[in-house]
C-alpha cells in the first residue's frame, strides 16, 4: 500500500478510501490510485468489490462495539496521550453509530477475556508492553495497533517517530545548537528508541555531533505507577550531561513525562532550562508541560487523529477480512511551539 500511495502522490489514508470505497474520494484521486494499484499488481479486493460504499455501508460490517484496550504501564504514565486517541476512536465510531469502552489490560489473557466481557465486536491497542500472540486469529475479533510493539502482519496506527526525531534535531539547529545531546531514560520503549535514532541521523548529517545519555534497564519493575525509579535514573543522567565537555546547548527528551523530571533535575543543579539550555520535548501531554517555564518546544504525535484512522481501518478489516493485506500508517507529527527560550545562538 505505501507503494501505491508513492507512485499515486497521494497519502495512505487516501489509499485506504479508494479500497473501501468511500465516497469522500475525489473521482480523479480514484482514477489515480486504481491506475497505481494496476501498475503494482496490487489487488486488495476482487474487483467486483471495489465500488463507492458510504461510511454507513462500511459499518454494516457487524461492529457494534469496539474496545480500545490500554496497557497499565501506559495508563499511568501517557493518559493525556490515551484520552487523546480514546476521543477520536470514540469520535469516528459514533459518526458510524458505533458505542467505544475503554480498559486496560496487562498481558495477553487480559485481552481475550475483556473482549469476550464486554461483547466487543473490535479491538484497538495501545501500549508499551509487547503482547505477543495477540492477533485477529488468536481472539477473533479484527484488531488495529496504536503501538511500536505491533508485528509486520498486522494493521497498525503508528506515530511518526522517525519525523519526530528528525524535527526536533532541525529546530535545534535552527536556533543555532552545535552541541546537542539526546537523554533517554526509558530504554524498553522503542519509540523512544526510534526517535533517538532519528534525530542523531539528523544532526549527523548535518555535520554536528550528539552526546547520547541512554540509561539502560537495570531489571527493577516500576510497572505499578510509580515515578520514583525513573527519576532516580533521569537525576543520573542529568549529572552526566552536565559533567559533557563541552556541554551541550540543545537537547532532545523523547517524552514530557521525562522532560517534567529534567526540568526539575536541571533546576536543583542551578541550570535554567531556557536559558542555559534549550530543551525539545515530545508527545504534548498537557499535564506535564502545564507547570514548566518556559515551556519547552515538543511533538504533537497526533493521537487523536490516529484514533480515528484506527477506528476506520477496523471497520475496512472487519467487513473484507479476507481480501485485504495488512495496512501500517504513519502519522505525521507536529512541532509545538509557545514560550521563546533564550538559548537562541
Amino acid at each position: 500500500m505505501t507503494q501505491v500511495a508513492e507512485l499515486a502522490g497521494v497519502s495512505q489514508a487516501t489509499v485506504s478510501r479508494v479500497v473501501a470505497g468511500s465516497s469522500k474520494v475525489s473521482e480523479a484521486t480514484r482514477i489515480k490510485v486504481e491506475a497505481a494499484m494496476k501498475e503494482l499488481a496490487f489487488v486488495p479486493t476482487p474487483p467486483k468489490k471495489r465500488k463507492r460504499r458510504s461510511g454507513k455501508q462500511l459499518a454494516s460490517s457487524k461492529v457494534k462495539l469496539i474496545a480500545v484496550l490500554v496497557t497499565e504501564h501506559s495508563l499511568a504514565r501517557h493518559a493525556g496521550f490515551v484520552l487523546n486517541m480514546f476521543r477520536g476512536a470514540r469520535e469516528a465510531a459514533q459518526r458510524e453509530g458505533i458505542s467505544v469502552w475503554l480498559g486496560n489490560i496487562r498481558d495477553e489473557k487480559d485481552v481475550s477475556a475483556m473482549v469476550k466481557a464486554v461483547g466487543a465486536d473490535g479491538v484497538l491497542l495501545a501500549g508499551v508492553e509487547s503482547l505477543p500472540g495477540i492477533s485477529r486469529k488468536s481472539i477473533g475479533k479484527p484488531v488495529v495497533w496504536l503501538t511500536s510493539h505491533a508485528d509486520a502482519g498486522a494493521d497498525a496506527i503508528l506515530p511518526g517517530n522517525e519525523a519526530a526525531g528528525k524535527m526536533a534535531a532541525n529546530y535545534l539547529l535552527e536556533r543555532g545548537h552545535q552541541t546537542l545531546g539526546f537523554l533517554n531514560v526509558d530504554d524498553r520503549n522503542p519509540s523512544y528508541q526510534a526517535r533517538g535514532e532519528a534525530f542523531v541521523k539528523a544532526a549527523k548529517g548535518k555535520g554536528v555531533k550528539v552526546r547520547q545519555l541512554v540509561l539502560a534497564g537495570d531489571g527493577s519493575s516500576d510497572d505499578d505507577g510509580a515515578f520514583a525509579h525513573l527519576d532516580c535514573k533521569v537525576e543520573k543522567a542529568v549529572k552526566k550531561l552536565l559533567a559533557c565537555d563541552p556541554r551541550p546547548t540543545g537537547l532532545f527528551v523523547p517524552s514530557d513525562l521525562m522532560t517534567a523530571l529534567v526540568y526539575r533535575e536541571l533546576v536543583r543543579c542551578g541550570v535554567k532550562p531556557g536559558k542555559d539550555i534549550d530543551v525539545v520535548s515530545c508527545d504534548n501531554e498537557e499535564a506535564y508541560l502545564a507547570g514548566l517555564y518556559p515551556r519547552p518546544a515538543t511533538i504533537d504525535i497526533a493521537g487523536e487523529e490516529r484514533g480515528r484512522r484506527a477506528v476506520y481501518e477496523l471497520l475496512v478489516q472487519s467487513r473484507f477480512p479476507d481480501e485485504r493485506r495488512p495496512v501500517q500508517l504513519t502519522v505525521e507529527p507536529q512541532l509545538i511551539v509557545r514560550d521563546e527560550c533564550e538559548t537562541v545562538l
